[in-house]
């Protein structure tokens, strides 16, 4: 399986968006944050051919930024997974993982959830050491069983890099 996971975009500030009285969990994208997800979308496709599936958090600029990838890869299912909600255990997403019959997967949700699973695939270790800063996205292959320790990191790329290689 090739895992493609992906950190949401720039979103509002989260004091400023605080002061609105909603919840976090429905703080959304900048224009800004969206423009520059487009940007990063077209160079990624160039990287990433194809996903058949994208899973993201279920938080508002998780969601929103899934959908602009999911713009990219219109033929790729899209659904919502509570295990990348901020703090879930990298183990909930390797089982749900496991499931999956997908070649290619995108995980769209936060940090530093996101580089604890990284490194936990990659190392077996939950000390994050590959961090992710908004809008960036790595590609880890697992050749084999979804296991803790067999993957392997083929890139990881900021936001601004990938928009580089767009056409």
């Amino acid at each position: 399986m090739k895992l493609l996971l992906i950190r949401h975009a720039r979103a509002e500030e989260r004091a400023a968006f605080a002061a609105s009285g909603l919840p976090d969990e429905e703080r959304p994208l900048t224009r800004d944050g969206i423009r520059r997800m487009r940007r990063a979308c077209a160079g990624l496709a160039r990287e990433v051919v194809t996903l058949d599936l994208i899973a993201s958090s279920p938080l508002l600029r998780a969601r929103q930024t899934a959908e602009i990838v999911h713009a990219a890869y219109p033929q790729a299912r899209r659904t919502e997974l509570g295990a990348l909600s901020p703090g879930a255990h990298p183990r909930a997403v390797r089982d749900w993982l496991r499931d999956q019959e997908a070649g290619a997967v995108a995980l769209v949700g936060h940090e530093p959830d996101l580089g604890l699973l990284a490194a936990w695939l990659l190392s077996g270790d939950a000390h994050p050491f590959l961090p992710m800063k908004k809008g960036a996205a790595c590609l880890l292959d697992l050749p084999g069983a979804i296991e803790e320790g067999a993957a392997t990191l083929a890139w990881s790329l900021q936001a601004r890099h990938l928009a580089a290689l767009r056409a």
